[in-house]
């Protein structure tokens, strides 16, 4: 990954629903002493097909496939390498609520650093 090699800040925007599709980034950016912030956006089937419906073209996903991601969906945890997780849900007039989803241990040095 360029970005890692370059030293710099990255965002994988992508839908990784497994620790193990996760570890592809978390692993070396945690090797390379990075900063790792996860998001979880909370979407319960109903809520996620209607926002898909809304995409057009070849941004829209097959209803099936946002039904399989879910199917796999494992929320992130500290465990994983990150340093703080956050869950992300909808909230009213197309805002969205951040939280932390697991603070305490997000508080503490982690990798030697203090």
């Amino acid at each position: 990954m360029a970005c890692l090699a370059a030293r710099r800040p990255f965002v994988a925007d992508n839908t990784n629903p497994t620790p193990a599709e996760r570890a592809a980034y978390v692993r070396p950016a945690v090797a390379q002493g990075f900063r790792l912030v996860g998001f979880w956006l909370e979407a319960l089937p109903p809520e996620a097909i209607a926002r898909n419906a809304r995409r057009e073209g070849r941004e829209r996903i097959p209803v099936r496939g946002v039904l399989g991601t879910y199917r796999r969906l494992q929320v992130p945890s500290l465990a994983e390498g990150f340093d703080a997780v956050f869950r992300v849900r909808s909230a009213d007039h197309h805002r969205f609520l951040v939280e932390p989803l697991e603070t305490p241990e997000a508080l503490l040095p982690r990798h030697g650093d203090g």
